[in-house]
């Protein structure tokens, strides 16, 4: 690497489709033109890159969030006054002690 000049990274594999790869490396060569010439740097081809790539954590976030909140739900007291639902431990409301097997 020379000083001062950004290695890119590859990019990741199976994920983006070849005309993806041409618009960022197009976009790459465009920057580094700019920063040498000592223009402004061009806009990131945003809109064009959107259409092309597949969200693919999309579905397991909202699992994860899913599942979150309806904990959250099931050791929450109806009572606002109250933290937890009866018999949840204010120590270890999520059980993970017992689970654990820790004390």
């Amino acid at each position: 690497m020379e000083r001062g000049k950004i290695d890119y990274p590859p990019f990741p594999e199976n994920y983006l489709r070849p005309k993806a790869k041409a618009i960022l490396t197009e976009y790459r060569l465009a920057q580094e033109a700019a920063k040498r010439q000592g223009k402004p740097l061009p806009d990131f081809p945003e809109a064009l890159l959107l259409p092309m790539l597949h969200n693919t954590w999309r579905d397991t976030a909202k699992v994860f969030y899913s599942n979150w909140i309806g904990k959250v739900y099931q050791i929450t007291n109806n009572d606002r006054r109250k933290p937890f639902m009866e018999g949840v431990d204010p120590n270890d409301p999520l059980g993970l002690r017992q689970t654990l097997g820790m004390r």
